[in-house]
């Protein structure tokens, strides 16, 4: 299985930058369309702290208004006196992006490709 790997500053639309030292693939599950789990590789900037949070810690995230894009926000923690963002991780590829994977996939198997033009 290929595992992609997707760059977290061109998802959130940001500007792109170089690696540096810091910068970082965090490999995560997400859940595929038939239910499954898979890997996806992140590349982030630098990982600072691996938090674990209780669930009173856990707060929905509030409004932003629409100057901001919450789509990939799950929850907030609280940590000391900072806030911290938790990512809706299988809100990071739509269901069309899954399923050119699974064809990518089929396609590294030695299989023919289906349902996309490769």
């Amino acid at each position: 299985m290929l595992v992609p790997v997707i760059d977290l500053r061109l998802r959130f639309d940001a500007d792109e930058a170089p690696c540096t030292p810091t910068t970082v693939t965090i490999v995560v599950y997400v859940t595929d369309g038939a239910g499954g789990q898979r890997p996806l590789g992140l590349v982030v900037d630098a990982v600072s702290d691996v938090l674990e949070a209780n669930p009173e810690q856990i707060k929905v995230p509030p409004s932003f208004g629409t100057e901001v894009d919450t789509r990939f926000m799950e929850s907030m923690i609280t940590v000391g006196d900072r806030m911290v963002l938790v990512l809706r991780i299988d809100g990071l590829l739509d269901g069309t992006e899954l399923e050119e994977l699974a064809v990518l996939d089929e396609v590294s198997l030695g299989g023919e490709p289906q349902g996309i033009g490769v």
